[in-house]
């Protein structure tokens, strides 16, 4: 038998059969990197009298991701992020804060329908917004391009985060715990991902593991 390989050959799996990345595998990838950023920045925003919004992009260039530039507005509900990159950058998502404002803890919202705004810009595969709120670390992917796009185009992002302060409202709890009563109308506002091509993600506290997010109608919580 003739061996055509040098010694050492290593093949190359078949991108056919191998099995692609999972999302919550690439969320964990992408938290672990801007982990420390992450929590700085938002111990910023907790220490503003104001409890502004910080944000920044996050690339990957070769092998290694990294944030870029931390940014705020002195605001406290947006942040204009510095989209910049250096030669050989690509941009991989985005984070941003959400403080709470007031003594309650859980005074935050969850990722609100404004920020899908971001996916009118960056509507590419497994484009992440991660949205950090101190406890837990949401995060919104594009998971289909084109589903995304319909959805987006048919759901305009203030009329989204209007719909969802409605919804909120009617959850028990909403007055003392905003963070879930925004999260599950998100949820119900989305669906699920395989009709809007956005899914939906909720870390633990270590913002390592992730879990999606499915909205219920029958029992009105979180399935995972």
């Amino acid at each position: 038998n003739l061996n055509l390989c040098d010694p050492g050959w290593i093949p190359v799996p078949d991108p056919l059969t191998y099995p692609p990345e999972t999302i919550d595998s690439m969320l964990a990838r992408y938290s672990r990197a801007i982990n420390v950023t992450a929590d700085s920045i938002f111990a910023l925003s907790m220490n503003s009298s104001i409890k502004e919004e910080w944000g920044f992009p996050f690339v990957q260039k070769g092998n290694d991701i990294y944030a870029k530039r931390c940014t705020t507005i002195h605001e406290t509900d947006m942040v204009i992020l510095d989209r910049y990159k250096d030669v050989g950058e690509v941009i991989m998502g985005e984070l941003h804060t959400h403080p709470d404002s007031s003594p309650n803890p859980l005074n935050r919202s969850a990722p609100s329908g404004d920020d899908l705004e971001t996916f009118n810009i960056n509507s590419r595969l497994n484009y992440t917004l991660f949205v950090e709120c101190g406890n837990v670390r949401y995060s919104l992917v594009i998971e289909n391009v084109a589903l995304a796009r319909v959805f987006l185009a048919n759901h305009p992002t203030d009329l989204l985060s209007y719909d969802q302060q409605v919804i909120a409202q009617t959850q028990t709890n909403w007055q003392t715990d905003w963070q879930t009563a925004t999260q599950i109308a998100l949820a119900q506002l989305l669906g699920n991902s395989s009709t809007c091509g956005i899914g939906f993600y909720k870390s633990d506290s270590t913002k390592t593991n992730f879990s999606k997010l499915i909205y219920s109608l029958i029992v009105n919580h979180f399935t995972i």
